[in-house]
């Protein structure tokens, strides 16, 4: 499945940072068989979950 993905990191503040994830797939249908077949909603949260960890941490 091909798709091309971007992730953007803006700074909102000295501890704040807006981070927008996009994911361009060449159709509905495919947007819709990765979303169901991998979980890449839910695998998506659970990115950023660790990301949100991780940032805590340093």
């Amino acid at each position: 499945m091909s798709f091309v993905a971007s992730w953007s990191f803006d700074a909102l503040s000295a501890t704040q940072t807006k981070v927008t994830l996009r994911m361009v797939f060449p159709s509905a249908e495919n947007r819709d068989f990765v979303v169901k077949e991998f979980g890449a909603l839910e695998g998506g949260k659970q990115t950023l979950a660790r990301l949100a960890e991780h940032r805590a941490k340093t």
